[in-house]
């Protein structure tokens, strides 16, 4: 994909150039997920889309419809803490670069995040009962 280009008035658009300079750049707008994958199965990597109705936006990183992956995600997660340990499972498909985490409501006094794979998110708790612990989380991750 070419990087910038400046347009003259009155200047000609081809669809070739179409193709490059204006579409593929683009964030494409579709009603959900399904219809992402459905209707754009064969995006190139690096493409981007937002589904309206989740506001999420979604960049296509491998081949098919199921190479859509979330740029980020955010919620409300119930956790159980064993031994002052939880685990969070999220949907990036890959390692989170960046996880925030506040305690909601919960009767953990602290938390810290103590590792990140490409499911999952690890979680420790300080709190004057660590095991058995429960409660929902407040949660943002995003995307390396």
């Amino acid at each position: 994909m070419p990087g910038m280009k400046t347009w003259a008035v009155g200047e000609e658009v081809l669809a070739a150039v179409f193709q490059d300079m204006v579409q593929n750049q683009v964030v494409a707008q579709f009603a959900n997920l399904t219809a992402l994958q459905a209707g754009w199965p064969n995006a190139n990597n690096g493409s981007r889309a937002m589904c309206i109705d989740t506001f999420r936006t979604y960049t296509k990183r491998a081949a098919g419809g199921t190479g859509w992956q979330p740029d980020t995600a955010s919620g409300i997660i119930a956790v159980t803490f064993s031994a002052g340990a939880g685990s969070i499972t999220h949907d990036l498909g890959r390692v989170p670069g960046v996880c925030l985490v506040n305690v909601g409501q919960s009767s953990v006094n602290f938390l810290a995040v103590t590792g990140r794979t490409a499911t999952t998110i690890a979680v420790a708790a300080w709190t004057s009962s660590a095991s058995g612990v429960s409660g929902n989380l407040n949660i943002w991750w995003w995307a390396a």
